[in-house]
């Protein structure tokens, strides 16, 4: 049995990486393995693999908080440290499960510390790469004292698992002895799918339909939807542009259609709010001439609730991310399990998370492709095939059953 400390953050702040441990250690729970803060081996699953214990070592209050480091945080730090080693002897924990830091040479510093305090006490060690990005920051930014660190406490794990096949290189960058790749996986936030949002969207796609062959009354919105924590580097302003444009071209193509943009996510500071106004006030002058709706909404920060709201009134996600840190993109599985049209960039791993060969894939910054994209996806009809190809891949029943396999079968020893 792998007896495995998880030293992990779960939300807040809410971001993909602190969502994805809270489903890993819900799934867990779920699949009958041993939570020792809440059972003990004596009345535990005889059939459970993985004894574990998580420690939740949040130190920053929200998304603009990471990174930054402050006295409070280091005192944070070190508590959560103590937790971890008393755990490891408490309960004969042989295996430290830890998600590295984003690539910020202040966050690499509080990695550094709980690994040299932490590590030792420990067989194993598998990290999660959740981020990208950090070899590069490694061999460019830090000096040769400081990435002579990153390669000590970062090298030779027993284990690295990735989100993709694109992180496998980053990984081996450290020389962990073995890689396994665990696409991320959520709870179906959209399990009333087939009885109430697939007839909205099949009616809805109908409707545009006959506006195109001149049956409808009335002017129509194809609703497009962008949603991050991180606006700008996620594509906020490629989107604007795009849904802009898109406009602009209907107005000789399909006079009557126009794209409406909701935008979901906190702004970084009043500079970034400031271009958010000028540009809605240029996609709302695209509007049908006589009606005054504005075509640019913001919908501030989402929650669960609110974002599956959103998500199901929208018909396409828009996400044109050239976010450096950029692994996955979790937003990308939540608009499918909805059913929505994606557009999103050939940037990093985000291929990888749509199916093979997906005709809505543009390149980055690439605005005249975007609005095509999206003129596109407005005149199809509804397609249930990204709905399905969630269902197989993306749920957090298979993320779960997949991280307890390669848990369950880590090697001996780790080679620090």
């Amino acid at each position: 049995m792998t007896r495995l400390l998880i030293y992990a953050q779960v939300p807040p702040p809410l971001h993909g990486q602190s969502v994805m441990v809270g489903h890993l250690v819900e799934g867990l729970r779920r699949n009958g393995q041993m939570d020792l803060a809440r059972q003990s081996a004596s009345n535990g699953n005889a059939s459970a693999v993985i004894a574990f214990y998580h420690v939740n070592p949040r130190i920053s209050e929200d998304l603009g908080d990471i990174g930054r480091w402050r006295l409070r945080k280091l005192l944070l730090v070190f508590g959560n440290i103590f937790e971890a080693i008393r755990a490891r002897f408490r309960f004969g924990l042989d295996t430290f499960y830890f998600v590295p830091a984003p690539a910020k040479r202040e966050a690499f510093y509080r990695d550094w510390c709980v690994l040299f305090f932490c590590r030792p006490f420990f067989k194993r060690v598998v990290f999660h790469w959740h981020c990208i990005g950090q070899p590069e920051f490694i061999e460019k930014r830090l000096s040769l004292p400081e990435r002579l660190l990153a390669r000590l406490f970062y090298g030779g794990a027993s284990l690295s698992i990735v989100l993709s096949n694109y992180s496998r290189e980053e990984a081996a960058y450290f020389g962990a002895q073995n890689t396994a790749v665990v696409p991320n996986g959520i709870p179906d936030p959209c399990p009333q799918f087939e009885t109430e949002v697939w007839p909205e969207r099949q009616l809805r796609a109908e409707t545009r339909a006959a506006l195109g062959s001149g049956q409808a009354k009335e002017p129509l919105y194809y609703e497009v939807l962008f949603l991050a924590g991180r606006m700008t580097p996620k594509g906020l302003f490629d989107a604007m542009a795009a849904v802009t444009q898109a406009n602009r071209l209907l107005t000789e193509k399909n006079p009557a259609l126009r794209l409406r943009l909701t935008v979901a996510g906190p702004f970084e500071d009043d500079a970034e709010r400031g271009h958010y106004e000028a540009a809605a006030r240029e996609l709302d002058a695209t509007q049908i001439l006589g009606r005054h709706e504005p075509l640019a909404i913001y919908a501030g920060w989402a929650d669960e609730e609110k974002k599956n709201h959103l998500y199901r009134q929208a018909d396409c996600f828009l996400f044109p991310t050239t976010y450096a840190a950029e692994s996955f993109g979790l937003v990308l599985t939540e608009a499918m399990s909805h059913g929505c049209a994606v557009i999103t960039t050939r940037w990093q791993a985000v291929p990888e998370v749509l199916p093979g060969a997906y005709e809505n894939l543009v390149e980055p910054h690439d605005i005249d492709a975007m609005a095509e994209a999206l003129l596109r996806c407005a005149a199809a009809p509804a397609d249930h095939s990204l709905r399905d190809y969630f269902l197989a891949r993306f749920t957090s029943e298979r993320f779960a059953q997949e991280m307890i396999e390669v848990l369950a079968e880590l090697p001996d020893k780790d080679s620090l």
